[in-house]
């Protein structure tokens, strides 16, 4: 039988009584309008997740105490879900590792389709963050699921931030990682794509999956030259609408050092010699910033060290 749990008003209630704290002085301690103390209390306010922390501290109990209670109080309870009141709580949990709670809210969201970039963004958010990869993980796996059909770069890009995030030490969930992921490459925007065929590329090298390396670096050296072209000799100025995380020459360079790799692996010397000349005649690049001229130096560097070996 399930257990019914007091309302979080009774336990604030039973508290102040039981140590005999008026409601003003209540408030005083945690820093929160007399009024609205009562308001809340009473039932004919609405909480919101920094007056239930505020309130739970001034309890001197565990800041997620409250917080199944919450989701049952003030969201399944709510006449509509308001974001504003969705979203700090999803946050805090975040914070507090409550990926439970986390999936309890997602449950009751994504049958509503409004919700589904709002969910995304802030996956986006904690992903960008880096602190709190397990709840972006848990968001990013439900955005998925509810847009399984649908095709969209949504989706894809879900795909690639669960790749990023689960590409670690375990060769064999690398493995499985990057083979799950390989049938969104192409759902990508072209900027996006250009960091995940290199990021594929390089976890394939790991694996040494040599023709899979060769593969998807060939796919980013396309690419690149696609956009490098568009970018560079277009009649009319075309600026990237994202940023990539390297400049846009090295992706062709290092597709040129990572196709020379796989082959010299499958034993044809005479090919990878030729995609190593790839890698370091770079004279076609126009950019002459110190960032470019670092990564030309890099890229002659390598390929002599590569043509020593």
């Amino acid at each position: 039988m399930e257990e019914i749990t007091p309302m979080m008003r009774t336990e604030i209630e039973k508290y102040l009584k039981q140590n005999g704290i008026t409601l003003t002085e209540f408030s005083h301690i945690i820093n929160l309008n007399v009024g609205t103390l009562s308001s809340i209390v009473t039932g004919n306010r609405s909480l919101s997740v920094n007056q239930l922390d505020r309130i739970t501290a001034g309890m001197e109990l565990p800041p997620d105490y409250f917080y199944e209670r919450y989701i049952e109080e003030c969201i399944i309870e709510s006449p509509s879900l308001h974001w504003r009141k969705i979203s700090p709580f999803l946050y805090r949990c975040a914070e507090l590792g409550r990926l439970d709670c986390i999936q309890r809210v997602m449950s009751l969201l994504l049958d509503t389709s409004m919700y589904i970039p709002l969910l995304f963004e802030m996956a986006e958010d904690l992903f960008q963050k880096g602190e709190y990869q397990e709840a972006a993980t848990c968001l990013y796996e439900n955005v998925a699921e509810s847009e399984r059909k649908q095709h969209s770069e949504r989706l894809a890009l879900c795909q690639y931030r669960l790749f990023s995030i689960r590409i670690g030490k375990d060769q064999a969930q690398n493995l499985q990682t990057a083979a799950k992921f390989e049938p969104f490459v192409d759902r990508l925007d072209e900027i996006d794509q250009l960091d995940a065929l290199k990021d594929l590329a390089n976890v394939y090298r790991s694996l040494s999956s040599w023709d899979k390396v060769y593969k998807f670096s060939r796919q980013m050296y396309q690419l690149g030259q696609i956009q490098y072209d568009l970018v560079h000799n277009s009649k009319r100025e075309i600026q990237l609408g994202k940023k990539l995380s390297r400049p846009l020459f090295v992706y062709i360079a290092y597709a040129e050092l990572m196709c020379a790799n796989a082959c010299d692996a499958k034993g044809d010397h005479e090919q990878a010699k030729e995609h190593l000349r790839g890698s370091a005649d770079l004279s076609w690049v126009k950019e002459s910033d110190p960032d470019t001229l670092h990564w030309i130096k890099k890229f002659q560097h390598w390929a002599k060290i590569n043509t020593y070996v």
